[in-house]
């Protein structure tokens, strides 16, 4: 083969075919084509030779190749099926915490629990809002987002836009979801980020909180262990209330306890700031009859708008037995 002239534009070709110990069919035929085109035609035959060779190559490596991802494919079915047993169990793993936090929440002391759900009862749960929304609210009690929506009411936003974008459901404890606009949410403790954010942004004259009793035990209340919009956030029903209230009086109460601004991916992240806004849920509204004060803040006295906005629905709020507090509340 070395006496067959190989001319100077093939050289290159040819030394990287012998590299690919001449199976390559592709650069064969391109140098056959040009072998032909010079003439050679000893060199013509060297590569018919080759040609059939290459492409008998080409079959074993075809049938290697479908036999290799054969077995990739046999591999991942195993392992798919792997997973699937891995995570039944862990669904089976799962479930039984469930059972035992059942078991556990059976032994649990009835007394204490008593105690507990008096002192959260006696706790205020407070709605924020701009004070511009205050005659609305008197009128109509507390509406979720979505009556709020098919009343047509336009209120003042105060929502931030991102958290409220995250606000879509919630899994209960019992694993069903709720659908958080049908839901009028309050918070345990006003002096959380929320108030302390939106105090900022609008000024402290322009938000107020109404403060209101609600029985969370009473039947179709929910109770979150810190924001809704959170990711990781529980939820549970009244029936399970024996659960929730230890988790709040610890967590987020009392009002006015210090939390951290530290991101999930901070270094020293506790998780402290979700805590303080946890929520109490309840469907489609909460009745004005529930309202006990409109707290204001002090800084609303030198502000003229604001003060007539109180003093508009200052004779409703009377008649309805509630009262108007001022005070620095953060």
């Amino acid at each position: 083969m070395t006496k067959i002239q190989i001319s100077k534009k093939m050289i290159d070709g040819w030394k990287y075919l012998v590299e690919c110990d001449f199976h390559n069919t592709h650069t064969i035929r391109m140098l056959r084509a040009q072998a032909k085109f010079e003439g050679n035609n000893e060199l013509c035959k060297e590569f018919d030779r080759l040609l059939p060779l290459s492409l008998e190559k080409d079959e074993e490596y075809k049938k290697e190749k479908e036999i290799e991802n054969k077995k990739l494919w046999d591999k991942d079915q195993k392992d798919l099926e792997e997973r699937k047993q891995k995570k039944k169990q862990e669904d089976v793993v799962y479930h039984l915490k469930l059972l035992e936090q059942v078991m556990k929440q059976n032994k649990a002391n009835q007394n204490l629990v008593a105690e507990d759900l008096k002192k959260i009862n006696r706790q205020g749960k407070y709605f924020i809002t701009h004070i511009d929304n205050l005659p609305s609210i008197l009128e109509r009690g507390i509406l979720s987002p979505a009556n709020v929506k098919d009343a047509e009411i336009k209120p003042t936003n105060i929502k931030d836009k991102v958290i409220d974008n995250k606000r879509r459901s919630i899994r209960t404890s019992d694993g069903s979801y709720l659908i958080l606009d049908d839901y009028a949410h309050v918070f345990f403790n006003y002096s959380n980020a929320f108030v302390h954010k939106i105090s900022k942004k609008y000024g402290k004259s322009k938000i107020v909180m109404i403060e209101l009793i609600l029985n969370v035990s009473d039947k179709g209340i929910y109770i979150t262990d810190k924001n809704a919009a959170i990711d990781d956030a529980q939820c549970w029903d009244s029936s399970q209330c024996h659960e929730s209230i230890p988790l709040i009086l610890e967590d987020t109460l009392p009002i006015g306890r210090s939390f951290s601004r530290l991101k999930k991916w901070s270094d020293g992240y506790d998780g402290s700031m979700g805590k303080v806004m946890a929520e109490c849920l309840v469907k489609d509204k909460i009745s004005r009859d529930c309202f006990k004060n409109i707290l204001v803040f002090n800084e609303s006295l030198y502000d003229q708008k604001s003060q007539a906005e109180i003093e508009k629905i200052r004779p409703l709020a009377e008649a309805l037995g509630i009262g108007i507090k001022y005070g620095n509340w953060l």
